[in-house]
């Protein structure tokens, strides 16, 4: 039985993806525990395919990629991902994030509580920039490694760091929760893994892995264009929207505060326009 698919979005990445393969290869001898890796090529205009096909990876009999022969978008193309894995849980690796060596290891650590998500800590910077933006850690010193009710958890996760219940490569799903959760949410918009998130680690157990084990280095993105969107009108409807999933009004509203409250500038700038 697959225990975990480590499934990698990419598109025209070519020479990131080859070192993340690199780096997989080391961290999948190490594990005893039966994993596949799939990689999801969003129709890449470059020479991503073929280079990645002949790397030795791609011996193992579960690595697989396959090439859509359109680009389905970012959230399209780890939808269609979930789909084709098999894994009991998921796990999307963002090929320009940077991993840290035993990751594989201690997220299968974190799926052994049998969660419905997983979280994994990490830093975030501004591309070249480390040390002088972003966060060192993305939870607090009091946050606990299994919450029995995921939406706590959330909650604790949110006060701290917010946004980076978006950040795909720290989160690991039940990949049945996912689904469910990709089958209620008929908006989808680039703020939708967060949606995602909240739903999946709201339905059960949520593990936090407390050691940081990965780095988010923010650069130019392709969703810049729509940043403002996702920021002030897709995020607070997402938040306002799990109060029909589970969450009390007193959770949500204090994680809707708390994010106003910091954002609230951009916030008053948008709602101007």
């Amino acid at each position: 039985m697959i225990v975990l698919s480590i499934l990698i979005p990419t598109y025209n990445r070519c020479k990131k993806l080859l070192e993340l393969l690199d780096f997989l290869e080391l961290e999948l001898s190490l594990c005893e525990k039966k994993i596949e890796v799939i990689i999801g090529d969003n129709a890449s205009t470059d020479i991503t395919y073929e280079e990645v096909c002949q790397h030795s990876l791609l011996d193992n009999e579960n690595v697989f990629i396959y090439r859509n022969s359109t680009n389905l978008g970012l959230v399209g193309n780890l939808i269609e991902l979930c789909k084709r894995a098999n894994g009991e849980y998921i796990w999307f690796m963002g090929d320009d994030d940077i991993y840290r060596t035993g990751i594989v290891t201690k997220a299968l650590g974190g799926i052994s509580n049998e969660p419905a998500l997983v979280f994994l800590n990490h830093e975030a910077y501004v591309e070249g920039q480390k040390g002088y933006s972003g966060f060192t850690s993305a939870i607090s010193a009091g946050c606990k490694e299994v919450y029995e009710d995921g939406k706590v958890g959330i909650s604790d996760i949110w006060h701290c760091s917010e946004t980076s219940l978006m950040f795909i490569s720290c989160l690991i799903y039940s990949r049945k929760l996912f689904l469910e959760a990709v089958s209620v949410n008929l908006n989808v918009n680039l703020a939708s893994p967060l949606f995602y998130s909240l739903y999946v680690g709201g339905k059960g157990k949520l593990c936090v892995v407390k050691e940081v084990m990965l780095e988010n280095v923010w650069g130019d993105v392709s969703w810049s264009a729509e940043s403002e969107k996702i920021f002030f009108k897709y995020i607070p409807r997402i938040l306002l929207s799990c109060i029909n999933y589970g969450y009390s009004y007193k959770i949500i509203v204090s994680m809707l505060l708390k994010y106003l409250k910091n954002k609230k500038k951009g916030f008053v700038k948008y709602m101007l326009k």
